[in-house]
């Protein structure tokens, strides 16, 4: 019950900061935006002879990935100690 409401707290303070910005009009993108994608591809396929981009973004979500299940173990941890009759 204590944690429902701290949440609750939480998601709040999270909704007040935000609403601001859900007031500003919408962005338009303007023709360049697709010319920099192309060119910052151009600068990427460079590089990819010496190091390879498929690799760099494997190991960028494979350490995602363990970084995520560590989260969720320390969660799962947190909330067994919660509990009363378990250490």
């Amino acid at each position: 019950m204590i944690t429902t409401g701290i949440l609750n707290i939480i998601y709040f303070v999270v909704g007040v900061l935000i609403s601001p910005i859900t007031l500003l009009p919408d962005v338009s993108l303007s023709g360049s935006f697709g010319s920099a994608i192309t060119s910052a591809s151009g600068y990427l396929a460079s590089f990819n002879g010496f190091i390879p981009i498929d690799t760099i973004i494997e190991i960028f979500g494979v350490s995602l990935l363990l970084e995520y299940y560590y989260l969720l173990y320390k969660i799962a941890m947190w909330v067994l100690r919660k509990v009363p009759t378990i250490n």
